[in-house]
């Protein structure tokens, strides 16, 4: 019986190189996922380590009770000194999970929000489908809103639901009895952040602010 030498982890330049579900097979041989449909080459989020390039692979998302989920693989390549980042070998793979609301019965390639353990799938559907009920407004709501960034989010309960309406969710958690999402705008460089407590929903706290530099 002959034992094969395992082979070479994949080099950045040739995960690029090929369509997204031949890379995914590629970099998760052996790991349970979905097809892949996407590979994202973020942006750096601040000053990263030389030879090191962040590489993500995007899941098809599957229909579950109460909303779409998928997940997106965050892979790490490394280049020797002096080399090309392109010559970078993967040294790690982790996944997180994403959620979103069907769209017109149907799951969409884009905007997932990320849920952060221990809140599980089924609690981050239900956290997006508050956040609908906040925006469409209703008597029984009251907001507690903050906002040091001077786009007079909020001026009224109108206004703060407006803002709502068009932030993109892009994270989603528990903040010890509290269920915190934070939204995206069109306004670079500051985050909403939308929080609620699941035994009074109908009292919600807004605060936009600046992110802490990391």
């Amino acid at each position: 019986m002959s034992l094969h030498p395992p082979s070479p982890p994949p080099t950045l330049e040739t995960v690029l190189r090929l369509p997204p579900e031949q890379a995914g097979n590629l970099v998760l041989e052996g790991q349970p996922h979905r097809r892949i449909t996407a590979i994202v080459v973020p942006p750096a989020n601040g000053p990263t380590p030389p030879g090191v390039t962040d590489v993500e692979l995007v899941e098809e998302a599957r229909a579950e009770r109460g909303g779409c989920m998928r997940q997106r693989w965050h892979v790490t390549f490394q280049a020797p000194t002096g080399e090309a980042a392109a010559a970078g070998t993967m040294r790690h793979a982790r996944a997180s999970t994403e959620i979103a609301l069907p769209a017109n019965g149907r799951c969409a390639p884009s905007d997932y929000t990320t849920i952060a353990t221990p809140l599980s799938p089924t609690e981050g559907f239900a956290a997006l489908a508050m956040l609908v009920r906040f925006h469409a407004g209703g008597g029984s709501i009251v907001f507690k809103c903050t906002d040091v960034t001077g786009s007079k989010l909020c001026r009224t309960s109108k206004s703060i639901r407006a803002g709502l309406k068009v932030g993109t969710p892009w994270m989603a958690m528990r903040r010890q009895d509290d269920i915190v999402l934070w939204l995206r705008t069109g306004q670079r460089g500051h985050v909403t952040e939308v929080r609620y407590n699941e035994l009074a929903p109908d009292m919600v706290t807004v605060d936009r602010r600046y992110p802490a530099p990391f």
